[in-house]
């Protein structure tokens, strides 16, 4: 293109008129500038406005669009809205809300903190609050430690579920602080609340910065927006509610008092405020990997689509194209999620549990299958093929544990689109499933694998299910199935 416009140019007449449109990152014309021949200048002969896809630039004043403008230019990234996805402002929007009752709530707590270790008591000292401050901290670094060894690797595949939860705990951490200067006869009670409010908000620390990472990396489009500048932004935006918040908490906080009934309505009336906003925040985001949750609402669905599509006697390829225009898109996944989920649950389509899965070390599987006196090597050999062992077993409640250890990288064939986690969760799935239909004994286990199998390379070779998941709109590359630390295989043979 701008090969063409300076060959035009160069080839054009010397009296021939040209113009020249400015556009914004979003590419939208903001002004023209016209060749003068008679003066040899270039003049501006328009300047327009861009309304950003909201109110219409017509009923705006030129002062008040400048205004706006450069309201939109400082808190929302650069190249906003085509820089980050559809469910960036709905999720901004409510963020906004949660952070202001947080920050009122906050006050509250950091009063009742005050007056626990000591303000306005002749008897305390400076050390010995010191002292109890040391003790919250050192608790809450280690809860820091603790959470981050145990959970770090879940938070991605599970932001949703961990942003929201971090709100949970940081009210829970704001209950304490408020309970704290409730015991003055007893130190040591004062500084065991003190002590679990810090130690519940450190986790809220590692929970809400790790989703909140996987969070902006979801909104920021990687074509024209940049993750650096959302997450700058998302700062700012947060600093500024934050000060309103602290602005409006200074009176609230003047009028409400320290003790009592009163207090205890308003706190209940901003954290319930808190976690709604938060709950809304978090349920209209639009996540288009797979985690196990998202898997087990999709293939639910297309399993069901199948047995529908299997009474019209539909050819392979017919009944392929038909599935495609059925499968449910991320918009539609998204609102049967379940925020606060487990993630190692696998349900139906009507939302009841049919059993459970977990990727474990293949020690814990040899020792199962030792115990049903089936062949190990027959189980090895049922699925291997797709880059995974696996085995199950009854549990107490009749439903179906699904154990699953992985292979190595190396060691095992990769679909274009799929790894071996996603297919060894969906072979799960069809295992539960098939288990909430019929019951049955030891000896029937293998079959049942290698039966589930069959039905595993129907949908992903026969009827090439990535394609049209892909063409629904989601992004098969992204990995979220496996949300822990696990041990892979590696087989080597002849040797």
């Amino acid at each position: 293109m701008i090969h063409k416009a300076f060959t035009d140019l160069e080839n054009s007449p010397t009296d021939s008129r040209f113009v020249i449109h400015e556009v914004d990152e979003n590419g939208t014309r903001k002004q023209i500038f016209k060749s003068n021949i008679e003066t040899d200048s270039i003049s501006k002969s328009e300047k327009l406005n861009v309304s950003y896809g909201h109110a219409p630039t017509e009923f705006r004043t030129p002062k008040t669009t400048n205004i706006y403008n450069m309201f939109i230019q400082i808190f929302l990234p650069s190249g906003y809205p085509n820089s980050v996805k559809s469910d960036y402002t709905p999720y901004q929007i409510y963020d906004s809300f949660q952070a202001f009752s947080s920050s009122i709530a906050s006050l509250f707590a950091n009063r009742a903190v005050l007056t626990a270790v000591g303000v306005g008591d002749d008897s305390a000292t400076s050390t010995s609050a010191l002292f109890m401050k040391i003790i919250q901290e050192t608790v809450g670094r280690l809860g820091t430690i603790l959470f981050a060894w145990k959970y770090g690797s879940s938070l991605e595949p599970e932001c949703k579920k961990y942003r929201f939860l971090a709100d949970i705990v940081n009210d829970t951490a704001i209950f304490f602080d408020c309970i704290s200067p409730f015991f003055p006869f007893n130190k040591s009670i004062t500084v065991f609340t003190l002590c679990i409010s810090g130690f519940f908000r450190s986790i809220c620390g590692v929970m809400a910065g790790g989703s909140r990472a996987a969070l902006t990396l979801h909104f920021t489009q990687p074509e024209r927006g940049s993750i650096a500048d959302v997450n700058a932004k998302d700062q700012s935006q947060e600093t500024v509610i934050s000060l309103i918040g602290m602005i409006a908490g200074s009176l609230v906080v003047g009028v409400v008092p320290s003790e009592g009934l009163l207090m205890w309505v308003v706190m209940l009336m901003l954290l319930t405020i808190h976690l709604y906003t938060n709950y809304q925040a978090v349920s209209n985001v639009v996540m288009q990997s797979l985690n196990r949750q998202r898997t087990n609402i999709l293939f639910s669905d297309i399993t069901k689509s199948l047995e529908e599509l299997d009474q019209s006697r539909l050819n392979d390829s017919d009944r392929a194209v038909a599935l495609s225009k059925l499968v449910l898109t991320p918009t539609k996944v998204s609102k049967k999620e379940n925020i606060l989920s487990s993630s190692q649950l696998i349900r139906d389509s009507n939302n009841n549990i049919i059993g459970s899965g977990k990727f474990v070390e293949f020690s814990m599987i040899q020792h199962l299958v030792l115990k049903s006196d089936i062949s190990l090597l027959d189980i090895i050999s049922a699925t291997l093929k797709h880059g995974y062992i696996l085995f199950f077993v009854q549990g107490p409640s009749s439903t179906p544990n699904i154990y699953i250890s992985l292979v190595d990288d190396d060691d095992c064939s990769k679909s274009p689109f799929f790894d071996r986690d996603v297919k060894s969760w969906v072979h799960a799935f069809l295992i539960c499933r098939y288990l909430q239909k019929e019951k049955i004994g030891k000896v029937e286990i293998l079959d049942i694998i290698k039966s589930t199998t069959n039905q595993l390379d129907y949908l992903f070779t026969t009827m090439d299910i990535s394609f049209s998941l892909e063409k629904a709109g989601w992004d098969l590359h992204t990995r979220s199935i496996v949300t822990n630390s696990v041990k892979k295989l590696k087989f080597s043979f002849g040797g």
